[in-house]
């Protein structure tokens, strides 16, 4: 779930702050979560024989905990980001 909050707030964010270059930026953004994908099969195995079952799927659920409070940042501090950029959108 942290995951999914993460990158719907940063799909979202990006396509309003980048209008102008919403595609180069959106596929960017599949760019990196195809490389989490495709990297992600080479280290679970052994993440999961170290760790076992139970404890790689608590790491991994503390680890998507630490996802959730990134679309409040967004909110909090998005100003503040898009008016340090010269590409960004700065009337919203």
């Amino acid at each position: 779930m942290g995951a999914v909050l993460l990158f719907n707030a940063l799909l979202l964010y990006q396509g309003d702050t980048y209008p102008k270059y919403v595609g180069s930026v959106l596929a960017g953004n599949d760019l990196v979560r195809g490389v989490f994908g495709a990297s992600f099969p080479l280290f679970a195995t052994a993440m999961f024989q170290r760790l076992h079952v139970d404890w790689g799927c608590t790491l991994l659920g503390f680890l998507s905990l630490l996802f959730v409070p990134i679309p409040i940042l967004f909110w909090k501090y998005g100003k503040m980001l898009r008016l340090a950029s010269k590409n960004a959108r700065h009337d919203i």
